[in-house]
């Protein structure tokens, strides 16, 4: 991206030449790279990007058990889509669903061992490709840039 207005489409209108081609800079690197991930991710492992964070999720939790609203919380994702991605994974003996014992609205879904194998397994494939698709083509000095840019965009806005 050169900051050229004619690449950043109607955008340039109504931003800066820098300003429109940072923002779409922005949505076509993380639609090549999650595009990318995403496909290496399911030849690996058979996951999505989005079963290889809820089961992360679930390795970190305590007794690696979550509610499964609050796994929806943590993923970002709706808690129907949530539970979709359970399905698919708890039929490949990944997690189960059990009983909320302090709530019996609720359900918990624990990573089984073989779930917790193939989440080290991918994280650290998935890890490999990060570096390799994202990291190493950047500096040390614009990694860093990112990763102060992106912390100020993560938190809520004021």
């Amino acid at each position: 991206m050169t900051g050229d207005p004619a690449e950043c489409g109607f955008l340039a209108a109504h931003l800066g030449p820098d300003e429109a081609a940072a923002w779409t800079g922005l949505l076509r690197a993380h639609r090549r790279l999650t595009r990318a991930l995403e496909r290496d991710l399911q030849a690996r492992h058979g996951l999505s990007l989005s079963a290889l964070e809820a089961l992360g999720c679930l390795a970190t939790a305590p007794d690696r058990r979550l509610r499964i609203a609050r796994l929806a919380d943590r993923t970002g994702l709706s808690l129907s889509r949530t539970s979709r991605l359970l399905d698919a994974l708890e039929a490949r003996g990944l997690v189960e669903r059990q009983p909320c014992p302090e709530d019996s609205r609720a359900s918990n879904v624990q990573l089984t061992a073989a779930g917790l194998a193939l989440a080290q397994r991918a994280q650290r494939d998935h890890a490999a490709a990060i570096r390799r698709l994202f990291l190493d083509r950047l500096r040390p000095e614009e990694i860093r840039a990112l990763a102060q840019a992106f912390s100020k965009l993560a938190a809520p806005a004021p």
